[in-house]
């Protein structure tokens, strides 16, 4: 499954599912992307992921979403030297919430705080410049509609690290 379009390879996919609303209970699939594909995050070492501190903390950002939104939930995910997968979830645990945050919100927020945070980290611990931006603009999301999908998408995030040499990320 191709996350950047042939042509343009610094630019995620925009395709939304059109009339889909993107707050309303289910399960997505995200996928965000460092800038340039360049190693941020960490490294692997024998099939495992090994985060450095820009790693760990973005990593604790993403395990704060169900805190940060009310009706969010964070089902598996995993960090990679140069991207991350996720598997959000809205209105599961409670679906009789008034609202629910958008995908979209959750993720502008997710981008933006790991930004600040890591510009802080290059102020004060040295961490890489980055030239623009951390994130590479937009993400890519998969709704996931049954059993089976959630399934084998649970078992790629699982097998991430493992299967890094393969990932279209690796470079």
């Amino acid at each position: 499954m191709p996350y950047f379009p042939p042509n343009h390879p610094n630019v995620t996919s925009r395709v939304r599912l059109r009339g889909y609303d993107y707050a309303s209970p289910g399960l997505y699939f995200l996928t965000v992307c460092i800038q340039d594909r360049s190693h941020r995050l960490g490294e692997i070492a024998a099939d495992i992921f090994r985060p450095n501190d820009a790693g760990i903390m973005v990593e604790r950002h993403l395990r704060t979403i169900p805190e940060r939104f009310p009706g969010a939930s964070l089902d598996a995910c995993c960090l990679m030297p140069n991207h991350l997968h996720a598997i959000v979830g809205i209105g599961i645990d409670d679906p009789s919430m008034p609202s629910f945050p958008s995908v979209s919100a959750i993720m502008n927020w997710f981008k933006s705080a790991t930004t600040v945070m890591y510009i802080r980290g290059v102020q004060s611990e040295g961490w890489p410049r980055f030239p623009k931006h951390l994130w590479l603009e937009g993400y890519h999301d998969h709704i996931i509609r049954t059993e089976r999908d959630l399934d084998r998408i649970r078992e790629y995030i699982e097998s991430n690290a493992t299967n890094w040499h393969k990932d279209s990320f690796y470079s």
